[in-house]
């Protein structure tokens, strides 16, 4: 069996936008650097909820760009509308405000970042929404269930890396009957690999100069089912991997990590497995 390696890189600005794929990325206290650093929501205050590609499926064709781990600034497009026009942000200005943002039960303290930001969103979502930003300062304990306190997250899901590897896509593919692109999972790092789920066996690892822990099996939805391309949904491949990747009630691919250490990351890194699971 080949030795696992990095594969590839994925950064996403904004919760729900679109990926970007990086070849070499600095890993900071909540994840890659500038990861689910955005987030929209779903009104302007005092209390608002979060908007994902769930509710809003066009989310995925969100871009922002250019882009580099050294930005301070954004710059908007929606791929299915040329015609709105680019959205610059600038991460460094003063914000708009303050707004009490919920996110999976849990309510944070969020910068509004711009009127301007709000209306662009607006149109190109066809609802009413804002941009929100949570500084490191506020950054969200990571469950302590998983994770000894200290371990932070923006706003992703709950953990501030998603592992994947490509030999369970490839399963995933072959039962299927058709490619199913890695993007549809939005991970951070993606594993080369040669054995489907080997991931499900790996409790600590390390990729590249940064050690990982695994912490929990990640349970899939039905964001899964929208094309990254089009903003499409349908039912696969959630109802083809729910077959073969159901437990407790739940679909899973990939795996939830924490990690110890900052530093940077890059594709083609080398990755150990230190410890698995018993």
């Amino acid at each position: 069996m080949a030795r696992p390696t990095l594969g590839q890189i994925f950064v996403h600005p904004l919760k729900s936008g679109r990926g970007q794929a990086a070849k070499r990325w600095p890993l900071g206290p909540t994840g890659l650097v500038h990861d689910r650093s955005l987030m929209l929501v779903d009104a302007t205050g005092p209390m608002a909820r979060f908007v994902t590609l769930r509710g809003v499926p066009r989310m995925v064709l969100v871009q922002a760009s250019p882009f580099g781990p050294e930005a301070s600034a954004f710059t908007f497009e929606v791929a299915d509308r040329p015609g709105l026009g680019s959205l610059a942000v600038d991460l460094l200005a003063p914000p708009a405000g303050q707004l009490e943002v919920e996110i999976w039960g849990e309510w944070v303290l969020a910068d509004r970042l711009c009127e301007r930001a709000d209306a662009w969103f607006s149109a190109a979502l066809g609802q009413s929404v804002s941009l929100v930003r949570l500084p490191s300062e506020r950054a969200r304990q990571v469950d302590p269930r998983y994770a000894a306190l200290g371990y932070l997250v923006s706003f992703a899901e709950g953990f501030p890396l998603l592992v994947t590897t490509t030999a369970s896509l490839e399963a995933l593919s072959h039962e299927l009957g058709e490619a199913v692109p890695m993007e549809r999972f939005r991970p951070n790092l993606v594993i080369e690999t040669d054995t489907p789920w080997v991931e499900d066996g790996w409790r600590r690892i390390r990729v590249g100069p940064i050690e990982l822990e695994l912490v929990k099996p990640c349970a899939r939805c039905v964001g899964v089912n929208v094309d990254p391309l089009t903003g499409k949904t349908s039912r696969e491949p959630l109802k083809t991997l729910a077959r073969s990747r159901t437990r407790d009630g739940k679909v899973y691919f990939g795996q939830n990590a924490i990690h110890r250490g900052v530093g940077v990351l890059s594709v083609g890194d080398a990755v150990e497995v230190i410890d698995t699971v018993p």
